[in-house]
Order: structure tokens, then sequence, then C-alpha cells
């Protein structure tokens, strides 16, 4: 389920790697929410796990509401960054969707 970029910065900072390395820019849940559908633009939420973070890219509105949902209280940051290149980097392929 999902697909997931491989940062390559350790278990944690990814946050920051993601903005430094791929130009993303940080968003507020509300911001990411609206961006889900956007052509150009995808949304990804690092996910931080306690031990590790993981970069989820939120690929389809029912994606994005399956990782913000109420009863899962991890700590979350949203980020926007250009579509084409997390399609990339996760390997996502809309066709197989």
């Amino acid at each position: 389920m999902g697909y997931y970029i491989n940062v390559t910065s350790g278990l944690r900072g990814k946050t920051e790697f993601l903005i430094q390395n791929y130009d993303a820019m940080e968003a507020t849940v509300d911001e990411a929410e609206k961006m889900v559908t956007d052509a150009d633009l995808a949304v990804v939420i690092v996910i931080d796990n306690g031990s590790f973070e993981a970069v989820l890219f939120a690929s389809s509105p029912a994606e994005f509401k399956l990782f913000t949902r109420p009863d899962d209280t991890r700590p979350k940051r949203f980020l926007v960054m250009d579509r084409q290149l997390v399609e990339q980097l996760t390997g996502y392929d809309k066709r197989k969707q």
C-alpha cells in the first residue's frame, strides 16, 4: 500500500532534506488537502514513526485521508513538490491505479 520516497539522508531530517534538495515547500494539512488532485504538484507526507521518518506520496484524496485520519496520531509534516519528480522518485505509475 502506498508509494514512498526513499530518502538517503538517514532516519530523520527528511523534511529538511526534501526542501534543500528537491525544492519542496512545506504546507499546512488544509493546504495540502486542497492540492492532492493538482496535475502539476504532488503532496508528500513525512510521517514520524518514532525511530525513523517515512515519506509517503499522497497520490489520491483517499490515500491522503487514510494518513490524516484522527486516530493516526503520529506527527506529520506536509510538503508540496513537483508531481513529475515525485512520480519518478516513487516509481508511481498512474496506469496501474
